[in-house]
């Protein structure tokens, strides 16, 4: 005799299967969940670390607009109130070089190079870098970091002048060195014009010989090309011009050069 089963039994293997699905399904719910409020914690902890970092970038911007060129140097480094316990807000302030009229083309040429060499033009004193960052006290991770470029908009009154390094007497073929120096409206010396040199006649004539790419020297030579595509040269005076633009103003210097 035998007995037949209407339904058939579960093995042991099925069994364990199906509890270690049933395991799976519980943690992993229970992990989404527990991920679910540290997101949200997380992101808490972030929107106020942002707050915070904001309110010292609107201090910094503050300080810039009241004194651009001096004013950034007392924030590199300063630590700003922080909401979020066991975090600090730390400000880095650098001046940021500007390629002139771009990177592409200036790497093309060696920085610091003089006359007659010609070198990279760069903007030194026109751009801050500022770095506004939230992190922990203990062990420096970062929770949030923000970074942004400043610049002074406002036009800014300058004089422009002139130095004449070998004199204005120029002989026939010979050259002269000129130098360009500016200052703004409170006597500092301003670094980051567009300069360009060109000469006037009065009864006679020259030309640039060579000009640094920045713009402050030139080289001037007692020669000129007349409408037959020759080099002469003409006894008499002309006058050498420099052009300098800062900050949407325009200022020129010039002085008068006597060619023998």
């Amino acid at each position: 005799m035998y007995c037949r089963r209407d339904k058939e039994a579960f093995s042991l293997l099925e069994v364990l299967f199906a509890s270690f699905l049933l395991l799976t399904a519980l943690s992993l719910t229970v992990y989404l969940i527990h991920q679910s409020f540290q997101s949200e914690a997380d992101s808490g902890l972030k929107i106020r670390a942002l707050y915070d970092a904001q309110n010292a970038m609107e201090e910094i911007r503050i300080q810039a607009y009241q004194d651009f060129a001096n004013g950034l140097a007392a924030v590199d480094g300063k630590l700003w109130p922080c909401s979020v316990p066991d975090y600090v807000v730390e400000s880095k302030v650098a001046w940021q070089p500007l390629d002139l009229p771009c990177s592409e083309l200036e790497n093309q040429y060696d920085p610091g190079r003089n006359l007659p060499q010609l070198g990279r033009k760069i903007l030194t004193r026109s751009t801050w870098k500022v770095d506004v960052e939230v992190r922990r006290k203990d062990n420096a991770n970062t929770l949030l970091h923000l970074t942004t470029l400043l610049t002074d908009l406002a036009p800014d009154n300058f004089d422009l002048r002139m130095v004449a390094q070998d004199g204005l007497t120029a002989s026939p073929e010979g050259e002269l060195n000129f130098r360009a120096v500016a200052y703004d409206s409170a006597n500092n010396v301003l670094e980051d014009l567009i300069l360009t040199w060109y000469v006037e006649p009065i009864n006679s004539f020259g030309s640039i010989h060579v000009m640094r790419r920045d713009g402050w020297e030139c080289i001037y030579k007692n020669r000129y090309q007349d409408y037959g595509n020759r080099f002469t040269t003409t006894p008499g005076l002309c006058r050498i011009v420099v052009r300098g633009e800062y900050q949407g103003r325009v200022k020129y210097a010039s002085m008068e050069i006597t060619n023998q």
